[in-house]
C-alpha cells in the first residue's frame, strides 16, 4: 500500500515538473548532461578501486614494470594524501545540490585525477580511498535517479526518450599506479 502511494506521489510529481520544464531541448540537454556526469564519476570511482586493490591487496610489481608503464602513459605521479584530497574536491561537486551546469568543472578535474598514477598508501589514506569508493557509488545511484526523472518528463512530452549509455570516451579509465621516489632508485 506504501508502495503504492508513493509511485502516485512520483507521477504526480512528474506532471508537475512537466508545467515546470517544456523544454524537449533543455530536458535533453539536462539527459546528456547527467550521462557525461555519470560516465565521469564511474571511471573515478573504477579508478579508485584499482588504487584500493593494488595498495589493499599488496599487489606489488617490480619497479621497472611500473616505470616502463608511467613513461608509456606519461602519467603524472601524486602522493596518495594529493590524490585524495583532489577526490574529495570532486566529490563536493558531485555531491552538491544541483549538478546541471557542473559537468565542466567535474568533468576537468576527474580527467586530471584520472591521468594520476598513485604512490604508496598508507592504511589511513586506503580507507579514505575506500570512502570516496563509497560516495561515489552514492553519487552515481543519485544520477541514475535524476537521469530517469528527466527520461520520464522527456517521455510525458514527446513520448520518447534517450539512450543513457555515455558517448564522451574522451574521459580515460583506471591507467595504473606509480612507484615512489625510493622505489624507483632501487
Amino acid at each position: 500500500d506504501s508502495f503504492m502511494s508513493c509511485s502516485k506521489l512520483e507521477d504526480e510529481a512528474i506532471e508537475y515538473m512537466v508545467q515546470c520544464y517544456t523544454s524537449e531541448t533543455q530536458i535533453k540537454s539536462n539527459i546528456k548532461e547527467m550521462i557525461t556526469i555519470k560516465d565521469a564519476a564511474t571511471k573515478l570511482k573504477t579508478h579508485l578501486q584499482g588504487v584500493y586493490s593494488s595498495y589493499a591487496n599488496n599487489n606489488t610489481r617490480s619497479a621497472g614494470n611500473l616505470l616502463a608503464e608511467k613513461r608509456q602513459t606519461n602519467l603524472e605521479c601524486v602522493s596518495c594524501g594529493e590524490y585524495n584530497k583532489e577526490v574529495e574536491e570532486v566529490n563536493k561537486l558531485f555531491t552538491q545540490s544541483n549538478l546541471i551546469g557542473s559537468t565542466t568543472p567535474i568533468v576537468t578535474l576527474s580527467r586530471t585525477i584520472l591521468q594520476q598514477a598513485v604512490q604508496v598508501c598508507n592504511s589511513t589514506q586506503l580507507m579514505k580511498v575506500k570512502a570516496n569508493i563509497k560516495t561515489l557509488a552514492e553519487v552515481i545511484t543519485k544520477i541514475n535517479i535524476l537521469a530517469e526523472q528527466y527520461q520520464k518528463v522527456l517521455k510525458t512530452l514527446t513520448k520518447t526518450t534517450l539512450s543513457l549509455e555515455a558517448s564522451d570516451t574522451s574521459i580515460p579509465a583506471f591507467i595504473s599506479n606509480c612507484v615512489s621516489t625510493l622505489l624507483s632508485i632501487q
